[in-house]
């Protein structure tokens, strides 16, 4: 067991040297001393990522490694400042934030980055936990870095370090495995915008990949072509047009909910059927890749609509008459299964199959197809 004599007095000149360090000079990627008073012009760059580092959770059930948190989290710090421009978010105002958002999220995943991200935008946090492996004697760091989308989550190798004198070395390390994930990331994006890096520090710049982000909110506007697949219908399967309004807003993680409208010209000799159908939903949403997303929905409603027959009513109606026409109002069913392409961050194009089932006597009439629709994304 590590006596607390023992660990302040290696702890705090190892402190105070980083401090004096860090604040007399600042590193570029090739190992040039700068003055650290440029820092102060970073801020004024908005493209500049905002970055968030989460202090690191003690999961070691003991007081021994208390020291280790702020350990980890400013040898992160100071390693991106010399190797990096970018946005440090306050450190007070993370830690707040985070701590409300764990109430929720108590095991932060993917999906919680993101939500994070997007909720305190923020452009890549930085979080971890350490463990003490008893049978080994060694302590276990592990960190996750996410750029505020899922497909940019990665949970870096983890760092094992017997519990002797060279843990002081530990933090260091795990930052050095930041870095380099880092430096890949803004070196590809330097070669994008044709900076010279070589001249400067790496600088960090808010993502512009096109990609999913999880967004509250999704509207869809587009056409379906189906086909009656009754056997009412069967000397007429003919593609009968739809227009299609669907919103769907979402309640947890890839789940929503949403309504959708559709309004259908249904023409098949002398029959014809002019509805519109509303019906609520539940819906289930995968990001496949960077830009695509495919979904599945289901639900059910109300159909509105006239009938009209002339058909039939050649011998059931009078002279005066010449068709059967009345309202209808019955319920109704529909899914959905297709897929997005996201265009921009908030437009994309969406193609699906789509199934109706209009409930009447004596029986249902059923509908398949496909459309295409124009999809709004905030």
């Amino acid at each position: 067991m590590w006596h607390r004599s023992l660990l302040i007095s290696i702890i705090l000149p190892s402190l105070m040297l980083n401090g004096i360090s860090a604040a007399a000079r600042v590193a570029d990627e090739h190992g040039d001393i700068r003055n650290n008073s440029q820092r102060s012009t970073l801020v004024a760059n908005p493209d500049l990522a905002r970055v968030a580092i989460v202090r690191y959770e003690d999961k070691t059930e003991s007081k021994n490694f208390g020291y280790m948190p702020d350990s980890l989290t400013e040898a992160i710090d100071k390693s991106l400042q010399r190797r990096f421009e970018y946005q440090r978010e306050n450190p007070k105002k993370t830690a707040a934030t985070i701590a409300e958002f764990k109430k929720k999220h108590p095991e932060i995943d993917a999906d919680d980055a993101v939500d994070f991200c997007r909720l305190h935008k923020t452009d890549i946090l930085i979080l971890g936990k350490f463990e003490f492996d008893a049978q080994r004697n060694e302590i276990v760091v592990r960190t996750s870095i996410s750029l505020g989308v899922q497909v940019f989550f990665r949970t870096l190798k983890e760092r094992r370090n017997p519990v002797d004198a060279t843990i002081f070395g530990l933090a260091d390390l795990v930052a050095d495995d930041i870095v380099q994930m880092l430096v890949e990331i803004a070196r590809e994006q330097v070669q994008k915008k044709n900076l010279h890096a070589k001249e400067q520090k790496l600088q960090l710049y808010r993502s512009q990949v096109v990609t999913w982000v999880e967004p509250n909110w999704n509207l869809f506007m587009g056409g379906v072509a189906t086909i009656p697949l009754s056997t009412s219908f069967t000397n007429y399967r003919s593609m009968q047009p739809q227009l299609s309004l669907l919103v769907e807003h979402r309640i947890y993680r890839k789940l929503f909910v949403g309504f959708s409208a559709d309004a259908s010209r249904i023409r098949a000799a002398g029959l014809g059927i002019d509805v519109v159908a509303g019906a609520a939903l539940v819906g289930y949403h995968l990001h496949v890749a960077n830009r695509w997303d495919i979904f599945v929905l289901a639900g059910g409603g109300y159909y509105f609509g006239k009938y009209v027959n002339t058909l039939t009513c050649t011998a059931a109606c009078p002279s005066s008459v010449s068709a059967e026409s009345f309202t209808i109002y019955n319920p109704y069913a529909t899914s959905r299964l297709g897929a997005n392409f996201l265009m921009t961050h908030w437009l994309s194009l969406s193609a699906f199959a789509q199934g109706g089932l209009f409930f009447d006597k004596p029986q249902p009439l059923y509908f398949a197809g496909g459309g295409l629709a124009v999809g709004f994304h905030f």
